[in-house]
């Protein structure tokens, strides 16, 4: 008997193909502080969320980044409770690199806003 396997295709909820931003994420060790960023998103469609892919431009120093998911309150402005997040080491190499931050079986919700940010302590 012979098994036979369908891959279901992969399918962007999001996709923004212009980098039109660019932010530094870190540690400042001037000031002893965390450069947090981010950015919120609406799901055009529903499904369970893969992964999240963000385009490293430059990485000055080596070290591990954090990616976490929340709802988004659009009409009050404000982060809600975390969804679920993932890490990804970092080093020279992965500049001009996209890095995935893979967040399986979190359902995402059509015409629902969410938000990640991105941190790192150590880079």
């Amino acid at each position: 008997m012979k098994t036979e396997f369908k891959t279901i295709p992969k399918k962007a909820v999001i996709e923004q193909i212009v980098n039109n931003t660019t932010t530094w994420i870190g540690h400042r060790s001037s000031d002893n502080e965390d450069v947090v960023s981010g950015q919120t998103f609406m799901a055009t469609s529903e499904g369970e969320l893969n992964e999240i892919e963000v385009f490293s431009t430059i990485v000055t120093k080596p070290g591990k980044v954090t990616m976490t998911l929340y709802d988004f309150d659009l009409n009050h402005n404000s982060w809600g409770k975390p969804l679920g997040s993932a890490s990804v080491d970092i080093n020279a190499s992965t500049s001009g690199k996209w890095l995935a931050f893979a967040m399986p079986h979190l359902h995402l919700n059509k015409g629902k806003s969410y938000g990640f940010r991105l941190e790192s302590a150590d880079s």
